[in-house]
């Protein structure tokens, strides 16, 4: 009987340091996840405030008020982004207007012809680039243009 109440005893107290164990997890577990969600609230409010400083400080630059060397550097580079930015928004804005080419067709019989034909097979007309192959080259080289910086 004294072996058995040993036992039970031994297992109770095991039982004991497992549930101990347990809840000491569960409230620092609890703690370090409130402790997490402090430090993102606050991190968040940095990038906010170094987002308004870096406002006010280009603020002062563009109305000539920044005399630092290493932040007058680094708004420069912003001002090459700027331009960047701008240069591609333009590439966008042609290559959104672009139509596809017409197909090209025979000026004497109304063929449609393929790119490669020197001459119509229908009627042997000579081929002559017409205006829509003309037009997607102009468009495609004004979009050159502006990629290059041109």
């Amino acid at each position: 009987m004294a072996d058995r109440k040993s036992a039970v005893d031994g297992l109770i107290g095991s039982l004991k340091r497992g549930t101990d164990w347990t809840a000491f997890e569960a409230r620092r577990l609890a703690r370090l996840q409130s402790e997490q969600s402090k430090l993102a609230r606050a991190q968040a409010k940095k990038k906010q405030h170094i987002e308004a400083l870096g406002e006010l400080v280009w603020q002062k630059f563009c109305t000539g008020h920044v005399d630092d060397p290493e932040i007058v550097a680094v708004c420069r580079d912003i001002q090459g982004l700027l331009r960047t930015i701008s240069e591609q928004e333009a590439v966008m804005v042609l290559i959104r207007q672009e139509k596809p080419p017409e197909p090209p067709v025979c000026s004497q019989c109304g063929r449609l012809l393929s790119p490669a034909d020197g001459f119509c097979p229908g009627c042997g007309m000579r081929v002559v680039a017409g205006p829509a192959a003309a037009a997607a080259d102009t468009g495609r080289a004004q979009v050159a243009r502006v990629h290059d910086g041109t």
